[in-house]
């Protein structure tokens, strides 16, 4: 069983793919393997995909046909076999350090999960800015029970930014909302994480890099606001 199971969807991404997929294989912790979620990709993507796969035997790819980003991670949840999950946006990296250290975290204070902070990157104009809330500082580096529940959600919103344990995910049915076309699905299931969490940490760093510049992100996408309200259909 490897330490963490490390889920990439992927979409059309050839500009990006390369960066994400090296920031991954470069882990200091090597007992991972990195499941990409081809999600029926028209450019390159697949090709990208195909050749890290050859050149390290940790990469296990899922090629299927077009289905979402929900389908996709639910795909990647299945096939994973990893004590832990993490999940890296395909046009974002991460820092080398980023899950050894949340690994060795996770394991110590034996947390349903264990987060860290995120920097907004701006590769264009080589800028990073942290993202950081001080009034959060006393919660930081410090395990949180259910008494702390309401303090859970002002943490900054995101699902990538730590690991889950595997267990806690199935024991708690935690999956992703598959509907067809939408956006935010992450959401829904950031929420049930921190709804069902026993024992959560959030580190005080930052490894994650978040990137601003993608022009095609769905963010950008003012078609996609109403798709939020998807989520809270799905909670409910």
């Amino acid at each position: 069983m490897p330490k963490v199971s490390i889920l990439v969807p992927v979409y059309n991404v050839e500009k990006y793919l390369p960066q994400c997929l090296e920031s991954i294989a470069q882990q200091s912790l090597q007992d991972i393997e990195i499941i990409c979620i081809n999600d029926g990709s028209t450019d390159g993507s697949a090709d990208i995909l195909k050749n890290f796969a050859q050149e390290d035997s940790r990469f296990r790819i899922i090629q299927k046909e077009n289905a979402g980003y929900g389908a996709a991670l639910n795909d990647g949840l299945r096939a994973a076999t990893g004590e832990y999950i993490g999940i890296v946006e395909s046009d974002d990296k991460v820092d080398a350090s980023m899950y050894e250290e949340l690994y060795t975290a996770a394991r110590k204070q034996q947390v349903d999960f264990v987060k860290s902070e995120a920097y907004y990157w701006y590769e264009n104009i080589n800028y990073i800015k942290r993202v950081h809330d001080k009034s959060l500082e006393p919660y930081f580096d410090k395990v949180l029970g259910e008494a702390d529940r309401n303090i859970f959600i002002f943490f900054f919103m995101n699902i990538w930014t730590g690991i889950y344990s595997r267990d806690f995910l199935l024991r708690n049915e935690i999956f992703f909302n598959e509907s067809p076309g939408a956006s935010y699905q992450d959401n829904a299931f950031w929420m049930q994480t921190c709804f069902y969490a026993k024992r959560a940490m959030w580190l005080n760093r930052a490894f994650y890099y978040y990137r601003q510049d993608n022009p095609e992100a769905s963010v950008r996408s003012a078609s996609k606001m109403l798709a939020m309200t998807k989520e809270y259909e799905y909670l409910e």
